[in-house]
């Protein structure tokens, strides 16, 4: 009987077939790394969060980056218990859950369940699962809210939904917004002030120049703007998420999450297993250059 002589693509597709075995691996995988990236600390991010949610009122003042009504979206979730827990489960489920509904297989899963921003984000206690819920949403409206909660994460997907709307229907999809930003006006006055305020101030010398800056800003800024054509042309929120990452000066490692969770369905495997391989090459480059990822 002659031996299947099986490629490296379909080893690791058929080892991932075995559900009941595998997740429990992934699990444990995802929870070493984790803890291993989070080196016992409090996560980083929430501690922010959470300095900004004990005094609402004074958000800007303790270094809030993010539009008011992140604040009231995050609120009944400090009113929980381990709100931190409940935040790492609630990004796990809608990252999974878009790239799968987006088709990825579980192969494709395992890769971005076990990715460098993903685990970052998981063991920062960041809120990019927020932006990401927007494209699992039926009502674009309430999309774009969400995506301005961390605009650099992929706000040029709007191009997507605005393309073929004539004004009523453009209208329409910033209503929601409009009335949060009225809201937000009327409660904590010029906050978009003081939110560009913190961004020049961080750490003395501004979100553009700390270590932990993914963006490739300049640099990058002429295929952003070949992307911002594409996603108008094409009518596509993938290109428009690529076209944000690639203008903004400032992106944390982990807001490639949504990127690489939208990006999974639409290549071969091996090219997304390369991408994962490139993702952890930057955690040891930064790692012997005496650099950490927040």
């Amino acid at each position: 009987m002659a031996l299947e002589v099986l490629s490296a693509n379909k080893i690791f597709k058929r080892a991932l077939s075995a559900w009941w075995v595998s997740i429990p691996i992934l699990l444990a995988v995802g929870v070493a790394l984790v803890s291993a990236l989070n080196s016992g600390n409090a996560p980083v991010d929430w501690g922010l969060y959470q300095k900004a949610l004990a005094d609402p009122a004074r958000a800007y003042e303790l270094q809030f980056f993010n539009p008011p009504w992140a604040l009231w979206v995050l609120l009944p979730l400090c009113a929980l218990p381990y709100p931190v827990g409940l935040l790492r489960l609630f990004t796990i489920f809608i990252f999974l859950g878009l790239t799968q509904q987006r088709g990825s297989d579980l192969a494709r899963i395992a890769l971005l369940g076990t990715s460098l921003p993903f685990l970052h984000l998981l063991a920062n206690g960041n809120i990019d699962a927020l932006p990401a819920l927007a494209f699992l949403l039926a009502d674009k409206g309430l999309g774009l809210a969400l995506l301005l909660i961390k605009p650099q994460a992929g706000f040029f997907a709007v191009l997507a939904w605005l393309k073929g709307l004539d004004w009523r229907g453009a209208l329409k999809l910033a209503a929601p917004t409009l009335a949060l930003l009225s809201a937000s006006l009327w409660l904590y006055g010029g906050w978009p002030l003081a939110l560009y305020e913190n961004i020049l101030t961080t750490r003395g010398v501004g979100l553009a120049q700390v270590t932990w800056n993914a963006a490739w800003f300049p640099w990058s800024l002429p295929l952003g703007l070949v992307f911002l054509w594409r996603a108008w042309r094409d009518t596509d929120e993938f290109y428009g998420v690529t076209a944000t990452l690639l203008v903004s000066p400032y992106v944390s490692i982990y807001s490639w999450t949504l990127w690489y969770a939208l990006f999974l369905p639409r290549v071969r495997l091996r090219y997304a297993a390369l991408v994962w391989v490139f993702f952890w090459s930057l955690q040891f480059i930064y790692f012997f250059n005496g650099l950490r990822w927040r």
